[in-house]
């Protein structure tokens, strides 16, 4: 034994220090290379920006972002909103999606790197609809106005579907861009990408409840499938409330503005 008691009266407390440095360097000299590889290779990745962005341990920098990624299609100043772009499904029951494929397949996943709220983000009004966070008060500061430009196209389009279809009836925006909270890491309201709607009647703080929204949801499912969002899942949540949940790719075709930054609707 190295740093037995007896040693300390035989070598001297320093050189037992020496003979215990010497057996460690004869037993680990073998791995000692490897191990100096192993810990270098971490120290680099840990630095490595990109793969600090993609595991969320940097903020990111949205000028950084914007300076570097292309510039998003753009749609027309005044691209047809009040037609339907796709034929109504036959049926959208409670649980159904459109496309049957997963939703990161159809709009594709959060990418934070390619995501920069200043430039991707816009604000959207609309008296016809009725806004969740128009009505919470002081408690939450989330906006329901806010989603991504990517989205207000078939928003706008689902605006006046509502209006022309389901008379006495008005579209509600229950969730839109939510940074964090009660969605996943990955949800695409992260990003504003991801709508959640109901229906209700003018002047109700409620939406419609039991077989009338049941009824009420498919339709809804149905017009946000043929207003253009890339994918539409009539969602009935264990523990939430029901609502249609759309969401659009971030490479969707996004509004531009007139002249005079205000859009002139047909």
């Amino acid at each position: 034994m190295i740093l037995g008691p007896e040693n300390f009266f035989v070598e001297g407390r320093t050189a037992t220090w020496r003979a215990f440095l010497r057996a460690v360097r004869r037993r680990l000299g073998p791995v000692l290379p490897w191990a100096a590889m192993l810990l270098l290779g971490f120290a680099l990745g840990r630095g490595c920006p990109a793969r600090r962005h993609a595991a969320g341990l940097l903020p990111e920098d949205p000028g950084f972002e914007a300076e570097n990624l292309p510039e998003p299609p753009r749609a027309p100043v005044l691209p047809p909103l009040r037609e339907p772009v796709r034929p109504a499904p036959e049926s959208f029951p409670r649980g159904a999606r459109r496309p049957v494929s997963a939703e990161t397949r159809a709009a594709g996943a959060v990418r934070p790197s390619a995501f920069s709220p200043g430039r991707d983000l816009v604000y959207v009004d609309d008296p016809r609809c009725w806004w969740e966070s128009d009505h919470d008060g002081d408690t939450d500061d989330e906006c329901d106005h806010t989603m991504h430009a990517a989205a207000e196209l078939p928003f706008r389009r689902l605006v006046h579907l509502v209006e022309q279809r389901e008379p006495g009836l008005q579209l509600r925006v229950q969730e839109a861009y939510r940074p964090i909270g009660i969605h996943t890491a990955r949800s695409l309201h992260s990003e504003g990408r991801a709508l959640d709607l109901t229906l209700g009647r003018p002047g109700s703080s409620k939406s419609l409840s039991g077989p009338e929204a049941s009824a009420a949801l498919e339709r809804l499912a149905k017009l946000a499938w043929q207003a253009g969002f890339d994918w539409v899942y009539n969602e009935w949540p264990k523990g939430g409330g029901p609502h249609v949940h759309a969401s659009v790719r971030r490479d969707a075709p996004r509004l531009r503005p007139a002249v005079d930054g205000r859009l002139h609707e047909p």
